[in-house]
């Protein structure tokens, strides 16, 4: 949102719109409303935009898309990818993935805005991608935490092992840098 007038009326019809009885995702909310003003100035982006965002039930359904479609193998197609992903992630894991995004939005420069660091960010895919892994090397699934992130390090030239632990708010600027 370009001021903090648009944020404030934003919020308003937000919870205008869908009640204010605590359930509104605020954060999901700035985020499809920045991918449809992106579709008003750039419609051609419409089918990325509807797929990746606009479609979408919530953020983690949003996030866990994406990167399925990114990491999706001949072995492993994406509609599997993501059913792993949202059987994998519990409540810790989802609040770290949001304070995640929130840290690549506002941490780095070349990234305008949370829906940007959702659609384009490799180095938050594949942060969100280690944390379905480190849950599935947690559950003694060590094969298939390795076959992820031997697909993530391809992909996103980012090699994060699924048993190391990290915390939340963090953001991989650069291949072997990390940023807390």
């Amino acid at each position: 949102l370009d001021s903090v007038y648009e944020y404030d009326e934003f919020v308003r019809l937000t919870r205008r719109n869908r009640g204010n009885d605590g359930d509104v995702d605020i954060f999901w909310e700035q985020i499809q409303y920045e991918a449809s003003s992106a579709l008003r100035i750039e419609p051609e982006a419409g089918p990325q935009l509807y797929q990746g965002i606009l479609s979408q039930p919530s953020l983690l359904e949003a996030i866990c898309t994406r990167i399925a479609h990114e990491i999706e193998t001949e072995l492993i197609p994406a509609t599997e990818i993501k059913s792993l992903f949202l059987e994998m992630i519990n409540p810790d894991d989802e609040q770290s993935i949001r304070l995640d995004l929130q840290a690549v939005a506002t941490r780095t420069p070349s990234v305008e805005n949370a829906m940007t660091a959702l659609l384009f960010h490799n180095g938050y895919h594949a942060l969100v991608a280690y944390r379905v892994g480190h849950r599935l090397w947690l559950a003694g699934r060590t094969g298939l935490a390795k076959y992820m992130q031997s697909t993530v390090s391809r992909k996103f030239s980012a090699d994060i092992h699924p048993a190391c632990r990290m915390g939340h708010g963090i953001y991989v600027r650069e291949i072997g840098r990390a940023h807390v």
